[in-house]
C-alpha cells in the first residue's frame, strides 16, 4: 500500500521505525525479516535508533537501540542491519540481495544515456 502511495505521489519510499527490540535471536530475526522484505521490493530503509533514550512514544526501554543497559553492543541486531548495497547504478535497479554468508548480488536494467 505504501509503495503504491509513493508511486502515486511521485516520492521516494523509505522505511524507518522498526526493530524496537533487544539483542535477542527473535529481535535479529525480526530485523532481518524487515530488511529482507525491503530488499525484495527495492525499498530504502534506515535503522534510526543508535542508543536508547527512554523514548516515551514506545516502551521507553533503554535497550531498543544497539546497546543493552550495561553499554554492551547487541551483536545479533548489528549483524542484521550490516548490509552491502549499491549506491548508484547506470540504469534502474531490478534486484538486490544480501545473504547470511555476507555475499551480495544486484542487477539492473542498463541505461546508456546515464553519463555520471
Amino acid at each position: 500500500m505504501r509503495s503504491q502511495d509513493a508511486e502515486r505521489l511521485k516520492v521516494p519510499l523509505i522505511l524507518s521505525e522498526f526493530g524496537a527490540c533487544t539483542g535477542s535471536e527473535a529481535c535479529a530475526k525480526e530485523v532481518n525479516s524487515v530488511v529482507d522484505a525491503c530488499e525484495d521490493h527495492l525499498t530504502s530503509w534506515m535503522y534510526w535508533q543508535y542508543k536508547g533514550f527512554g523514548d516515551f512514544t514506545t516502551t521507553g526501554s533503554l535497550t531498543e537501540g544497539m546497546y543493552d543497559g550495561e553499554g554492551k553492543l547487541f551483536d545479533r541486531k548489528l549483524n542484521a542491519i550490516l548490509r552491502s548495497y549499491s549506491p548508484a547504478y547506470q540504469g534502474t535497479p531490478t534486484m538486490m540481495k544480501n545473504t547470511e554468508d555476507g555475499s551480495f548480488t544486484t542487477s539492473f536494467k542498463y541505461n546508456k544515456s546515464v553519463e555520471a
